[in-house]
Order: structure tokens, then sequence, then C-alpha cells
């Protein structure tokens, strides 16, 4: 027997992993110097909450430390062999800790192994990635096969994003205050990626979210399994702006008829302290990343 666990970025709702037997190590949060664990989902007024403490208030995160780790992967190594998948190192140094964990954790000559893989991913892009790999392990992949699958799939899952708003890629310096103000005056929308080393990119731009959506399309035919043919599954995750994240469903519902599965997530307490509200996401199974 053996276990899969991620951490809370990956954006799912609890009840989701919780029902998939895929136990969950959580990030936290800081409002007014008062911590909160991240939510998924679990309390309807969180995210809320955050996004009206965020007008006047900036929010911090904390990082997963090596001892948080080594206590979480003790407890599921009572159980049996142990398959972890972080956070994208490229977004966190929770990733770096965990590793150390593992090496903490190794130097105890427990009877059940322990592997720790960097997802590279963020988000519902990690999200999709450790969903991939549930439905490898309830389909009957031993231990080690699905380790080594973890690692030479990390990066067939593509993210590419938008936001129409400025303000929170500004606070976190992403823009300058003059691009900010240009900007939000002129509706520019940047659109962003994952690369394959697990960071973020702003590569283009466009004016207005209808041709942001037209440039993710775009992105997911180059990409996508099959292109237009893709039949995996598509989800779309949204920082409080559904509308938008309902239309972009609707035109990627007819572009690519054949897909599995669409879904609309929130992003989720911690990823939504660094994007602030209006930013939508789409996530999809690909070709090795490489941009």
């Amino acid at each position: 027997m053996f276990n899969v666990s991620c951490e809370s970025t990956c954006d799912l709702p609890f009840e989701y992993l919780k029902e998939r037997n895929c136990e969950v190590l959580f990030y936290t949060y800081t409002v007014d110097g008062v911590d909160f664990d991240d939510d998924m989902g679990r309390n309807p007024a969180a995210l809320p909450s955050l996004y009206d403490a965020i007008k006047t208030k900036r929010p911090t995160t904390s990082q997963i430390n090596v001892t948080a780790y080594e206590e979480f992967f003790l407890k599921l190594l009572q159980k049996g062999d142990l398959l972890h998948v972080t956070f994208s190192s490229g977004l966190s140094q929770s990733a770096s800790n965990a590793f150390k964990a593992a090496e903490n954790v190794a130097k105890m000559n427990l009877p059940h192994k322990l592997y720790v893989v960097d997802s590279l991913c963020g988000g519902g892009g990690y999200g999709l990635f450790v969903d991939g790999l549930l439905d490898e392990r309830d389909k009957g992949a031993t231990f080690e096969t699905l380790c080594n699958r973890a690692t030479e799939r990390r990066l067939c899952v593509h993210h590419f994003f938008f936001s129409t708003d400025l303000t929170y890629f500004r606070r976190s310096g992403r823009v300058s205050g003059a691009a900010m103000l240009i900007g939000n005056l002129l509706k520019i929308c940047p659109v962003m990626r994952v690369k394959e080393d697990g960071k973020i990119a702003a590569y283009t731009k466009t004016i207005s979210s209808k041709k942001a959506v037209a440039k993710l399309a775009e992105e997911m035919k180059a990409n996508a399994t099959e292109g237009e043919n893709y039949n995996g599954k598509l989800w779309i995750q949204h920082s409080n702006c559904w509308a938008t994240a309902y239309q972009t469903k609707e035109t990627l519902e007819k572009i690519f008829p054949n897909v599995s599965e669409i879904k609309i997530f929130d992003v989720g307490t911690v990823m939504a302290c660094h994007c602030g509200p209006d930013t939508v996401a789409i996530y999809f199974w690909g070709k090795k990343r490489c941009y």
C-alpha cells in the first residue's frame, strides 16, 4: 500500500482530495497579524473576507518549514510508502524544505519509502497534475511506476492566464506604477504562463479580456495533446471573476468539443494573496513545456 500527498496550493477543494484519499499539507497566510490555513473551500466566507481585506491591506504568506514537512511525512509513512508532490520550486522555497526533510527522514531507516517530486506546477495546474497521478494510482499503477511518471509528466501540464487588473501585480513588483495606471486605463491584459523551470513569466499582452481569452485558446491549440482534438481534462480557475471564467469556458468548449471534462475552480486563498482579483487561468495536458 502507498499514499500520495500534496500541498494546499494545488487549489482543489479539500473535500475532493479527501474523497480521493490524498493527504494535504497546508500553507498559511496572515492578515492583520492573524494567521489562517489555506482554506481549500472549507469555509465559504474565507475568500470573500480575503478579497475584502486586500482592498486596503497586504496579506502575507509563509513557506512550509522543514519541521512541518518531517512531521507530515512521518505520520503518513506509518501507513506505507509515500509519494509527495510539492508546489513548484519556481514559486516557493518550500520545495527545498521538503527535500531537506526527506533527507532527514531517509537517515531514520524507516521500513517504508518516501519519494518527493517537485511538480514545477502551481495553482490549478498543480491540482491537475496531482489529479492525473491519482487517476493512475486508482488504475493500479505501482509505487515505483507512479514515482517515475510524476517526474516524467510534470512538464506536460500547461498553465496560461491573464489579469484584467494590474494593481496587485504592481504590489508584487511585477509592473511599475506607471505601467499599472496606463494598463488599467487602457484595459491592457498581460498574458502569463508557467515556464519549464516552474516560474511565472508575462510574455505578451492584449487589450481586453476577450482578446486575452482568444490568446489562451491559441496557446491551447498549439500546446494541447492533439490540438483542437484534445480529449483530456481542461480546468479553468478564476480569482473573484466568475463571469469572465464562464465566458472563457464557453469559448473553449466551442473550439475543443472533445474535451472530456471542464471544471471551473476558485483561486485559493494563498494564491489570491498574490494575484488579487480578476485573474483567469486555464490548465490542460500537452507536449512538454519548452518555453
